[in-house]
């Protein structure tokens, strides 16, 4: 009998946390008013604050690399072995999320101090939608 590896690829939908790791959200008005996700725990008012810290030290990163904060988050989600499924409406974003930062060995390290040290705060649906993920 042979026995072969077989390697099945794995995608991550919504790379930059709906949008959050664009770098564009600064306060919770920059959301519409019936913007779905003012519904979601991460973008609650009592999460928000928390929420950006993270996306300002990767921002840091991005800057540094001369990246978009976007770039750096799809980046890192390519160092994992998955691949990313970034959406958006925009044009310049689609061909923006096409071209992920090159992330070195000293970068993912960097990365993961900032997630050891700025946790994300709030589950990503929420309720009985939480329970439906990962299982």
């Amino acid at each position: 009998m042979i026995h072969t590896t077989v390697s099945i690829p794995i995608a991550a939908y919504s790379p930059i946390g709906r949008g959050w790791l664009t770098g564009e959200l600064r306060k919770l008005d920059d959301l519409a008013e019936n913007d779905f996700r003012r519904m979601l725990p991460r973008f609650k008012p009592e999460n928000f604050d928390q929420n950006l810290k993270l996306v300002d030290a990767v921002g840091q990163i991005a800057k540094r690399k001369g990246v978009t904060t976007a770039q750096v988050a799809i980046g890192w989600v390519c160092r994992q072995g998955t691949i990313p499924i970034p959406g958006s409406t925009k044009e310049a974003r689609i061909i923006e999320n096409c071209k992920p930062a090159s992330l070195t060995d000293e970068d993912m390290a960097e990365i993961q101090k900032i997630l050891d040290t700025l946790p994300i705060s709030g589950e990503r649906y929420g309720g009985q939608h939480e329970a439906m993920l990962n299982g």
